[in-house]
């Protein structure tokens, strides 16, 4: 029965992640688009595509230290209250190459001559109209990079719900402890 309700419930919230995340890497894109020139965008790209692996590497120790520290609780509030800051900092100084206050003018033209807005248009949608957000399942290439974080969710729910099962049973071992970071590695993720 517990089992059923941490499954259930992990689903809910993984899928509540998935679709608030989802809009990350398409903003990031579109936002170097607009302030790197073409030469440029390849390193600008893999500079911001290393963020989440590099989160999972500092992530898992942080936050074992949060929950040794303050409790499971502020695990999940000082996470999200600095991605609060992030947001309003991001709504405050955030602007386009053409509107921004502090940028020289030499640099906004350098910038605004380089970039060009490329507007894709394919033969399947000649007036590149709206599409429903699943149009792009219709194509077999999509399908194993849509697959992968449910691969990795699962495979990480499930290495947390063995440590919390053995802790349970007495072996001595602590979720919050170090065992999650010892282990987190190996799930994938």
């Amino acid at each position: 029965m517990l089992l059923a309700a941490v499954l259930s419930v992990s689903f809910c919230f993984r899928l509540l992640l998935g679709l608030t995340e989802a809009a990350n890497f398409p903003a990031a894109t579109k936002a170097i688009a607009e302030w790197f020139p073409q030469s440029e965008r390849s390193l600008a790209v893999g500079i911001f595509t290393m963020g989440p692996g590099l989160g999972a590497i500092i992530a898992p120790p942080l936050i074992a230290g949060i929950i040794m520290l303050w409790g499971w609780q502020a695990a999940f509030l000082i996470p999200g209250a600095f991605g609060f800051i992030w947001l309003i900092l991001w709504k405050r100084w955030f602007h386009l190459p053409a509107d921004h206050p502090g940028l020289p003018e030499d640099e906004r033209q350098f910038i605004l001559a380089n970039t060009e807005s490329v507007l894709v248009v394919s033969s399947d949608n000649p007036g590149n109209d709206e599409r429903p957000w699943y149009w792009s399942l219709r194509y077999k290439e999509v399908w194993g990079p849509d697959a992968q974080p449910l691969r990795v969710g699962w495979s990480v729910l499930f290495l947390y719900l063995l440590v919390a099962f053995v802790s349970d049973a007495g072996a001595g071992l602590r979720p919050e402890g170090d065992c999650i970071v010892c282990l987190d590695p190996v799930s994938g993720s």
